[in-house]
């Protein structure tokens, strides 16, 4: 299933965000994809700010984290390289995921560099895939990649929802919902993965990944 909104649906009901750095969530090193490095190798510790920002569009380096931390400040984002990669996050409890937000910088030079094609996928452990059956919906979900996302060996991948991130006609910041029926399951690790960008060469940049759902105590 394939989805773009430009705006809060209201069939989505209202839910917590827990990927929030501040909430608890983190990134998971081993699920991410390296952040980009750019080509000139400068020690920007010990550069003028002003003289690395001349630099434009390139990025400043920054970690996974601050992609689950809500800002859309023109450069203050996660970048990796080339137009695939993936975001891996650990949620302080189990959730049950009903939308996410993924927000870009207002800043429309940067609009190259926003992700296009975005797949979330839910991670559950491979000792309980007998508990868990596919859901029985009318409609397949599109990864729009044959490359499934990189899974530890201990959980197999879900995919909850594939979208489309309009950075030319949409909202800088824009929810998608998750269908109920994906996402049965609560989930303590997901994965964000970016299979398409906006015509950046270089890099794709992520600004802004929140996770909304319903809090349970329970795996």
């Amino acid at each position: 299933m394939e989805a773009s909104f430009g705006s809060f649906s209201p069939t989505v009901p209202v839910a917590i965000d827990c990927t929030n750095i501040t909430k608890g969530g983190k990134s998971i090193p081993a699920l991410t994809s390296p952040p980009y490095s750019p080509s000139i190798h400068l020690d920007i510790t010990h550069v003028d700010k002003a003289l690395w920002k001349s630099f434009h569009p390139r990025p400043v380096i920054h970690p996974p984290e601050i992609a689950l931390s809500s800002g859309n400040i023109p450069g203050q984002c996660w970048a990796f390289a080339g137009h695939k990669g993936q975001l891996g996050i650990q949620l302080p409890s189990p959730l049950w995921v009903t939308s996410f937000t993924v927000e870009h910088t207002w800043n429309s030079s940067f609009i190259k560099s926003a992700p296009r094609k975005i797949v979330l996928w839910g991670l559950i452990p491979k000792d309980s895939k007998d508990i868990y059956s596919e859901p029985k919906s009318s409609h397949t979900i599109h990864t729009t990649s044959n490359l499934e996302p990189q899974v530890s060996t201990l959980h197999t991948g879900i995919p909850l929802v594939s979208v489309t991130f309009d950075a030319i006609l949409g909202l800088t910041c824009q929810t998608f919902p998750v269908p109920c029926c994906e996402s049965h399951w609560p989930f303590n690790y997901l994965i964000a993965q970016i299979v398409g960008n906006w015509g950046h060469p270089d890099f794709t940049c992520l600004y802004w990944l929140e996770i909304n759902g319903e809090v349970t105590g329970h795996l």
